[in-house]
């Protein structure tokens, strides 16, 4: 493991360059600058006092190795303050979970390919201050002689620590698998082991452990479920929620209904009154009625098990929930992404708060476009409720590189305020946050604008197309950095068909947008300055 100090310059786009105390704000950062093609992203965040921690996970380049970048950001100043980097006793490992304990260390799970024992799959729990300080880690290699899956991890009432484990024979691809538990206590010392049974050849997890007010935990998982349908094949996928006591004993299992294709992990979070809630796809146009296909459903059960109430995201665009969450006061925050009339690369991000009962307060779609105008994609993977009642939400976004090539996936941070808004008093309950006038469904490329010299290394003539120069108007250029850093804006006389600009602060791939009086985009181009 290697940590390192640094701090990171944020470039903001219509946002201030100094922030203040409670700010809100959206801004990536590259792990790896050092590769275009790394696909980074932020999947797991949490946040202690005004600190945001994100992790980065990514496959390690030229081969299967997983490697972890763990931040802690200021979210006043912006400045990652710190970065921890995990690989494993062998050089593969994998953060999977975490947890804030009740006196205020950060618990961390995962696995690690233990490369001496045929690549074997191997658990592994950390513990650490909140600097970032690793206090113990423990790697457990002869725990068993399955392959085990980190799912998820808590603590149980009386402070000891508490992980949810899928676990499977060798070889790969398994043939069987079953979820188990684990307790240790505060040293990370197995306390307990234990497989939870069921009548499904493979379950499998992703899915989420977390307390209950009443004693008790809650863990969703699901099933593969093999059966013969002679028009949608031969398996299926059903979701479970599971209440369990802290010795590992069940005192109830409930399922939802069957799936044809398992895009949407059961994630889950616990609410008061020994209640909870857990999200899974529902059943839209499939042959067989039983089987869900597209639309997602979160249920809400009561203590005793019951489904009291549903919420159900009904819209074709809407993809997937990636993260629940009770937030401080009870109610529900959430995450997710939605594609843009089915585009691939068209997604915005979504945040979301429910009441504890289903009722939808708010939800919010922002795109990549609050960085780069040219670049709409986001999708949000983790969100959580910080102590001044700010929401942190973190993800990816496809940064551009030197040629303009839509690529470099990188991580996105977001801090909105417990409305989901960047400014104070944003009102209605669906909102689409975004810095240009963008189409939900349909996204038009826009007028293109002419550049001489091109590439250029000093004073450049921009040129209005031939449909804006005819019409007239007034208009604003802006010019920004490859990496969405707005560098200069320039006033564009009314009626005239071009501009002289002598961009000095522009080094290599610039992106120029024009916009009217009303603030829309209505040209684009780009151009490289050789300095």
């Amino acid at each position: 493991m290697r940590t390192t100090i640094l701090f990171a310059f944020v470039a903001l786009v219509g946002l201030s360059a100094l922030a203040q105390p409670g700010s809100t704000f959206t801004t990536s950062f590259d792990p790896n600058p050092q590769n275009m093609f790394q696909a980074d992203k932020g999947y797991l965040l949490w946040s202690i006092g005004k600190y945001v921690y994100v992790i980065n996970g990514f496959i390690k380049n030229g081969n299967s190795d997983r490697k972890n970048q763990v931040y802690m950001i200021d979210a006043d100043t912006r400045q990652i303050i710190k970065e921890i980097e995990f690989d494993g006793p062998q050089g593969d490992m994998a953060i999977t979970a975490y947890w804030i304990t009740s006196d205020g260390y950060i618990l961390l799970s995962g696995e690690w390919r233990d490369k001496a024992a045929n690549f074997t799959m191997r658990m592994f729990l950390a513990k650490l201050n909140p600097d970032l300080e690793i206090v113990w880690i423990n790697y457990y290699p002869d725990l068993s002689a399955n392959y085990l899956y980190s799912e998820g991890i808590t603590e149980t009432a009386n402070g000891n620590y508490f992980l949810y484990l899928v676990e499977a024979p060798a070889p790969e691809p398994h043939p069987t698998s079953e979820l188990s538990v684990v307790k240790t206590d505060t040293s990370g010392t197995i306390l307990m082991y234990k497989i939870l049974t069921d009548t499904f050849t493979q379950t499998a997890g992703y899915g989420d452990i977390t307390p209950t007010d009443d004693g008790f935990f809650l863990i969703s998982s699901f099933a593969i479920d093999y059966y013969y349908h002679p028009v949608l094949g031969t398996y299926r996928y059903i979701a479970f929620l599971h209440k369990i006591d802290a010795a590992g004993n069940q005192l109830w299992t409930r399922s939802l209904n069957y799936a044809k294709i398992d895009n949407q992990p059961p994630h889950s979070t616990s609410l008061a009154g020994g209640s909870g809630t857990v999200v899974w796809m529902k059943d839209t146009i499939t042959v067989d009625p039983e089987i869900a296909w597209n639309f997602i459903l979160l249920y809400g059960f009561d203590s005793a098990g019951n489904i009291v109430w549903t919420h159900e995201w009904n819209k074709w665009p809407y993809k997937i929930i990636t993260s629940i969450k009770e937030a401080n006061n009870g109610d529900i925050i959430g995450t997710g992404f939605y594609s843009a009339g089915g585009l691939p690369n068209k997604g915005k991000g979504m945040v979301f708060l429910l009441s504890n009962s289903g009722e939808l307060y708010w939800e919010r779609f922002y795109s990549d476009s609050l960085l780069r105008p040219w670049a709409p994609q986001m999708e949000l993977l983790d969100v959580c409720e910080m102590e001044d009642g700010r929401i942190a939400a973190t993800g990816l976004v496809f940064d551009y590189n030197g040629e303009g090539v839509p690529w470099n996936p990188n991580v996105v941070l977001l801090v909105i305020d417990s409305e989901g808004c960047f400014v104070p008093g944003c009102a209605g309950t669906t909102q689409y946050v975004t810095a240009t006038s963008e189409p939900i469904f349909k996204f038009d490329n826009l007028p293109a604008l002419g550049f001489s010299p091109n590439p250029s290394s000093g004073p450049t003539l921009v040129s209005l197309p031939e449909s804006l120069a005819a019409a007239g108007g007034a208009f604003e250029l802006r010019c920004y950095a490859a990496n969405g850093q707005l560098l200069e804006r320039y006033d564009w006389p009314s009626g005239a068909p071009s501009l002289q600009i002598n961009e000095q602060r522009a080094d290599g791939l610039c992106y120029l947008f024009l916009y009217d009086k009303r603030g829309l985009p209505v040209a684009s181009g780009k151009v490289f300055f050789q300095r």
